[in-house]
C-alpha cells in the first residue's frame, strides 16, 4: 500500500518537558488512523507536528514521501478540524466552506460547484445562507469537516472533533464520519481519548501514553490482545490476575492452569486475562 504519512523517530520538547518521545509510525493512503490515549499523552502535539503548527525537536515527518521540514502549514497537503471547530461566526455556511478556496483564488463557479458537492456529502443541501448560530451541534461538526475537505487535502487531521457533543450526538457523528470517510476516500488521522470512537471507526490505532506509542494495531488486536497492563486497563473490559508462567502454561491462584495459545504475548510476571 502507498504510504501517505510517515512519522520517523520524532521527539517534541517544550523546555524540559518531553511531550512526544521518539515515536515512529506510518499511515497508508485511504486509512482511518487513530491516535488514542489519555489527556497529556502527546497525541494532539503529534497531530500539530504533522500539519506544521509545531516543529519536531528531533526526527522527520514525510507526507506523500516528501520531507515536511521547513514546509509551512499552508503549503502542506493537510487540513485540520479543530476541537472547537473554529467556524467563522460572522460568515454564513457558504462563506465558511468557500473561505479556503477563495484564499487559493479558485474561480467562483468552481467554488459554487464544490460547496454544493460538500453540502450534499453531509446531507445539508440548501444550508448555504444559514448563519452558524442557526446550526445545531451536529450540523456545525459537519460544516467544519467539509470546510476542511473542500480543499481536497491528501490527509485530513481531526483533533477530538466530537468532544463537545453529548453522547447521543457523538454516536450519530461516529456513524456519519465513517460514511464520509468511505465516500471521499481521504486519509484520516484522528485524535481521541474515547476508546469507543477509536475502536468503532479506525482501521489502525496507535495507543499513546506519556509521549510514547505503547501499542499499535487493528482495533481487534488492541482490544483482544493488549500488550501491557496500561493498554488493557485503558481499553477497558479487563480483569487482572497475577500468575506464574512456565512452558506455555499459566498458573493462576484459585483459577487453576491456563494454556497460552501459540504466539500469544504474555509477561512472565503479570498475566492479562480478558473476560
Amino acid at each position: 500500500m502507498k504510504i501517505d504519512v510517515e512519522v520517523k523517530n520524532v521527539t517534541k520538547k517544550f523546555g524540559e518537558v518531553i511531550a512526544v518521545d521518539n515515536i515512529s509510525f506510518t499511515v497508508e493512503k485511504g486509512q482511518f488512523f487513530s491516535l488514542l490515549g489519555p489527556s497529556g499523552c502527546g497525541k494532539t502535539t503529534t497531530l500539530r507536528m504533522i500539519c506544521g503548527f509545531e516543529t519536531p525537536t528531533e526526527g522527520e515527518i514525510f507526507i506523500d514521501g516528501k520531507p515536511m521540514t521547513n514546509v509551512p502549514p499552508y503549503k502542506r497537503p493537510t487540513n485540520l478540524v479543530f476541537q472547537n471547530l473554529a467556524l467563522f461566526p460572522h460568515m454564513n455556511v457558504y462563506d465558511n466552506i468557500a473561505f479556503g478556496l477563495r484564499i487559493k483564488k479558485v474561480p467562483e463557479p468552481e467554488i459554487q460547484k464544490r460547496v454544493k458537492e460538500m453540502l450534499e456529502l453531509v446531507r445539508l443541501p440548501g444550508y448555504e445562507k444559514r448563519k452558524i448560530s442557526q446550526l445545531s451541534g451536529g450540523e456545525k461538526q459537519r460544516i467544519a469537516i467539509v470546510r476542511a475537505l473542500v480543499n481536497r487535502p491528501a490527509v485530513l487531521l481531526l483533533d477530538e472533533p466530537l468532544g463537545p457533543l453529548d453522547l447521543k450526538l457523538r454516536e450519530e457523528m461516529v456513524v456519519e464520519l465513517k460514511r464520509i470517510k468511505r465516500e471521499v476516500g481521504t486519509t484520516f488521522i484522528y485524535v481521541t481519548h474515547d476508546q469507543g470512537e477509536a475502536l468503532t471507526m479506525s482501521d489502525k490505532i496507535a495507543v499513546m501514553n506519556k509521549g510514547k506509542i505503547v501499542q499499535m494495531g487493528t482495533p481487534l488486536e488492541i482490544y483482544e490482545r493488549p500488550n501491557s497492563k496500561f493498554v488493557a486497563d485503558f481499553i477497558g473490559g479487563t480483569n487482572f490476575f497475577e500468575g506464574r508462567y512456565r512452558d506455555g502454561v499459566v498458573e493462576v491462584d484459585k483459577l487453576g492452569k491456563i494454556i497460552v495459545a501459540p504466539g500469544q504475548r504474555i509477561s512472565k510476571k503479570t498475566v492479562l486475562i480478558s473476560v
